[in-house]
């Protein structure tokens, strides 16, 4: 609705009906008076109306009933509309003649951010890092304000985007792992209060707006691993000789992929006949600074077998599955035993980690041992903290009893050195 040019005299004189009435007032973009109905009170006040993120957006600019002037809303809208154009429409007016320019933008966030992390391993801290400077940044900007990132200036709508896209492409634990990262960033920034209380984007919804399907390790049954041994023993895609022998320990021992490929001759003790692998060794999932949580794997007789075969390939080495070709690592690039699997036939099928699920299973129901026993060969830390703090005890005889259960069913069912 327009009318003539709107004075405060003639405002005062305008009559309140039974709709709200919204006059646009001349030769100011989107400066609005509004008069609200008579059930609603009637009230006349002054709206600045404008579109944020492809989107109709209103900043209510003071009531005329207050003895807010014409002429005065008319130069406050006419700065803050400046302002926001200047600004390339990207600030959203409510923080006009707010510290949006200050010190606090988003890349000072994610350096405080990993200033922080100095209790968390270099591999997951190197995690952390190539999902927020190769993933995160370059679509967030890492010169964009801190206050455009709040969730009530536009920042939840460009976060819940960002994660889309991973979501879009079926990677939902990426997604999950990326939001997890961006909360700890921005709640430690509302902390150092380089953002508003509350006002954290990345935030998980407290009801799912959809039902995201859990995506687990591929996986075999027991009724499978005789296939997959004579696929093993038959190498059809000519592995290499240390990559060959390094899915072979996998299936005897089930350590997770980041330890085996690093293991080093000098982890094993002979006079207690057992790998004894270092908390600090990646794939323990161990905290950073635990030094007290190693490792065992007590030899069997088959795994024994295997070790004499690596020793003439490996033995004047560091590390067990040395890589003449690796240049990365000094070992097989721990995406080797995945690759191998793969090229023998078994994609999709079963990963490294998921042959983890095999001995959990198959112990408790083929070989009858206890799930605490095996979870402890497994490497997981049993208990809540309490339990992890107080409890030495490492059962390692009953752990060599499966073992020695576990490599022998392994042979029966046709494993070969």
């Amino acid at each position: 609705m327009q009318t003539k040019k709107l004075t405060d005299k003639r405002i005062r004189s305008l009559p309140v009906t039974n709709k709200t009435q919204n006059i646009s007032i001349q030769d100011n973009n989107g400066l609005i008076l509004v008069i609200q109905s008579k059930k609603k009170s009637g009230h006349k006040y002054f709206e600045g109306r404008f579109r944020f993120q492809g989107k109709q957006q209103s900043l209510h600019l003071g009531a005329f009933e207050k003895q807010v002037l014409l002429n005065d809303v008319r130069k406050k809208w006419m700065e803050i509309h400046s302002w926001y154009w200047k600004n390339e429409c990207l600030i959203h007016p409510h923080l006009y003649n707010k510290d949006v320019k200050s010190k606090y933008l988003f890349i000072d966030a994610v350096n405080l951010f990993f200033e922080s992390k100095k209790n968390v391993k270099d591999v997951t801290l190197n995690d952390y890092k190539n999902k927020i400077y190769n993933q995160v940044l370059p679509v967030i900007g890492k010169d964009t304000p801190l206050k455009l990132l709040e969730w009530g200036s536009g920042g939840r709508s460009k976060i819940e985007e960002l994660l889309d896209a991973f979501k879009k492409r079926g990677k939902f634990e990426q997604e999950r792992r990326t939001r997890n990262v961006l909360r700890q960033i921005f709640d430690l920034a509302i902390q150092k209060e380089m953002m508003s209380k509350g006002s954290n984007p990345a935030l998980k919804n407290p009801i799912p707006l959809e039902v995201i399907p859990k995506k687990n390790h591929p996986s075999i049954g027991w009724g499978d691993v005789p296939k997959l041994i004579a696929d093993v023993n038959a190498n059809a895609c000519n592995g290499a000789p240390e990559v060959d022998l390094a899915v072979k320990f996998l299936l005897m021992t089930f350590l997770r992929v980041g330890a085996l490929v690093r293991l080093e001759w000098d982890w094993y003790d002979g006079e207690k006949d057992c790998w004894i692998i270092p908390s600090q060794t990646a794939g323990l999932k161990r905290k950073k600074g635990t030094e007290d949580k190693p490792h065992y794997i007590p030899v069997t007789e088959e795994l024994r077998e295997l070790m004499n075969t690596l020793r003439e390939l490996t033995g004047h080495q560091k590390y067990v599955f040395f890589s003449p070709r690796g240049r990365r690592f000094g070992h097989i690039c721990p995406d080797a035993p995945n690759n191998h699997l793969k090229r023998l036939g078994w994609k999709g099928l079963l990963v490294a980690h998921g042959w983890r699920s095999v001995p959990l299973t198959a112990g408790q129901d083929n070989l009858n041992i206890s799930y605490d026993i095996i979870q402890r060969q497994m490497g997981h830390l049993l208990g809540d903290r309490v339990r992890q703090a107080y409890d030495k005890s490492q059962m390692l005889d009953e752990r060599r009893d499966f073992m020695n259960a576990w490599t022998t069913a392994l042979a029966t069912k046709g494993l070969k050195v």
